[in-house]
């Protein structure tokens, strides 16, 4: 459970002790335990052993439906996760800089990390005795926009005409079903800002002239600000969690891996 700017016996009051209530009538429960913290909550589920784990994964979302209607209307849907014990990895793959300090080490570590997600970790969950690989500790870059005050001020433009004028230039319509005979089509309108680019090229309506972003403000891209860090030998690191496959051998996993 995640509720952004709610102290634990906020959280706990308002929203874990229901959910609780309405999960402890689960056929097959042996033992549940929640945990709550600023911020966010964890509530775990035990069946007893012979309970099908498929069907009491459904019933848990049964469960957690009906007690949406009466938790507070702003609470986003809590996050369900079934785990057995073919879920634990297997092995741990860590990633690491062999030289960080041959250039900037943030923007390096950025680039190992989408190497990482885009590349190694694709790779490797396509191995037959693969299930899964868990990705810990990337970094994730943002986009940035600080717009300069001064000339925003005597060209009487407001962050609200930036923000607005980002929203109109940045629109993705889908659902759209057009009818010709027999035949049905399905559109979607991409109108997206993919790159810095894009962004810095956008038109703000300035006096009744259009000028880009990039004359207005500063844009760029940087880290994303961290929540957390995984070491390997003391050296930041990316870690991938390899989960078997149901029907393969550790032996083989091993080799595939290496």
């Amino acid at each position: 459970v995640t509720h952004p700017n709610t102290t634990a016996a906020d959280l706990e009051r308002s929203i874990v002790a229901g959910l609780r209530t309405r999960l402890q009538q689960l056929p097959g429960l042996e033992d549940i335990q929640s945990e709550t913290r600023d911020n966010k909550a964890i509530i775990r589920l035990r069946f007893s052993y012979g309970t099908n784990t498929d069907f009491a994964f459904i019933e848990v979302n049964d469960k957690v439906d009906a007690s949406m209607a009466g938790l507070p209307r702003e609470v986003r849907r809590p996050g369900i996760i079934k785990a057995s014990a073919t879920d634990i990895p297997v092995f741990l793959l860590n990633v690491s800089l062999n030289n960080p300090a041959q250039r900037s080490e943030n923007s390096k570590f950025m680039e190992l990390s989408n190497f990482t997600e885009t590349v190694i970790r694709k790779r490797i969950e396509q191995l037959n005795s693969v299930a899964f690989a868990d990705l810990s500790g990337a970094v994730n870059p943002e986009r940035y926009i600080i717009p300069d005050k001064a000339r925003c001020q005597s060209l009487g433009v407001s962050v609200e005409t930036i923000e607005s004028t980002l929203a109109q230039n940045n629109i993705s319509v889908s659902g759209i079903i057009v009818r010709d005979g027999q035949l049905q089509y399905s559109l979607i309108f991409k109108n997206e800002l993919r790159s810095t680019d894009d962004v810095k090229n956008v038109l703000i309506p300035v006096q009744g002239q259009p000028i880009p972003l990039k004359d207005l403000a500063e844009v760029g891209n940087r880290q994303q600000t961290q929540q957390g860090l995984y070491l390997s030998q003391g050296k930041q690191a990316l870690c991938l969690a390899l989960v078997k496959s149901s029907d393969a051998r550790i032996e083989t996993m091993r080799d595939e891996v290496n």
